[in-house]
Parts: C-alpha cells; structure tokens; sequence
C-alpha cells in the first residue's frame, strides 16, 4: 500500500510492480482465505475481486469519516478501527468462505463455492469449515478432505552382493538373475517406488 500515491500495489513473483487499487486517503487493507481485497479509506469498507482488478469494488459499509486497522476473518466478516478508537465490524455481502487453505493445487471460488484444480502433493485428512452468506442470511457447514497419491510404480530396484535365483517381474520388466557366490551370506534388495509412503509386498517370498 503506497500511502503517498493512495494506491495498492501488486508485486508478482518476478518483482514485477502493477498499480492496481485506488482510494481515498487510503487506511488499511487485506485479503480473505478465497482472496478477495478489502480497502479502508475515509470514503468506507469496499471489496474487490481476487484479480486485484480495478474499480470502485463492492460497498461493504460507507459513510465512515477515517479508520485505521482492518482486518477479517475465516468467516467473510470485516473488522476495523473506528475514529473513537472502538471496533466495528462489517457483514460479509455475501458468498462463500474457507476456514483455511485448500491443499496445494485446488483453488476455492469465493463466488460459486466450487472447488476447481489437481493436487499436486498429498495430504493428510482435514475438516474444512465453508460458511455461506446472502441476503438471507448466514450458513455454516463442514466437509472433509484428503489427498492419496495415484497407484505407485516401482522406479527402481538395486541388489547388492550379487542377486536373487530368478527374476523380479514388475510392471511388464524382469530384473535379471544373477547368481550369488556362496562367500555372499546376505543380499539387500532394495525396491523405490514413485510414492517414498508406499509399501512394498514381495508374493511369494524370494528363496535367498
């Protein structure tokens, strides 16, 4: 927030700066669990998309003669500091809101509720709190979600002091046989999967 130009910028991941936001005498501002931009100024509380588009954004509470911290919650609620130094809150105008981020590649729209993206890590069971509001009124309900990994493949497979006496077959490929020297006592077979969490069963039991 440049106070000097009364403007928000945005800073990409490359360190690109965009002016985006302007107010009037601006504040404060902040961003909710679904991404959306809150802007304090004298002028009122407004809500701006995720994009950080342009405009005047939606009118959340108006008529406020300054504030200074703002600040929200999982909920969509808005709260700030009035002149008189007391706390005000301003009521979500409505949509949907996460109590907490959604694992890594799933993207949640503030608009619609919908859940949209591939994960790209798992994850361990959660309980995600999504609360709903529009003009009539405010709803809360909760759902659960875990991320598994796809079915693991075996990437790769190494023997130490020689081999066992036949062949493993996995996914279509032998490892071959290679005889192992009676001075051997033991051999380690060592088998990588795709997914380091998956286990491994040997069917039958190799003969060592």
């Amino acid at each position: 927030m440049d106070r000097a130009s009364e403007t928000v910028l945005e800073i990409n991941e490359a360190g690109q700066v965009y002016s985006t936001l302007s107010g009037n005498i601006l504040a404060s501002i902040d961003a909710d669990q679904t991404g959306h931009i809150y802007r304090l100024d004298v002028a009122g509380v407004f809500r701006f998309l995720p994009s950080f588009s342009t405009g005047t954004g939606t009118v959340m509470l108006e008529g406020l003669e300054a504030g200074s911290k703002l600040a929200t919650d999982a909920k969509g609620n808005v709260y700030f500091f009035e002149p008189s130094g007391a706390i005000s809150m301003a009521n979500p105008l409505g949509g949907y809101y996460l109590d907490k981020e959604l694992p890594t590649g799933l993207n949640f729209d503030g608009q619609t509720g919908s859940i949209s993206g591939t994960p790209l890590q798992t994850a361990a069971l959660q309980t995600f709190t999504v609360t709903a509001h529009n003009n009539a009124g405010v709803t809360t309900d909760t759902f659960d979600m875990k991320v598994i990994s796809d079915d693991p493949t075996i990437s790769a497979i190494t023997v130490s002091n020689g081999s066992t006496t036949y062949p493993i077959t996995y996914q279509g490929a032998s490892y071959p046989t290679t005889a192992v020297e009676n001075s051997v006592s033991s051999v380690n077979v060592v088998i990588s999967t795709t997914d380091p969490t998956a286990s491994v069963t040997i069917c039958p039991p190799f003969p060592f």
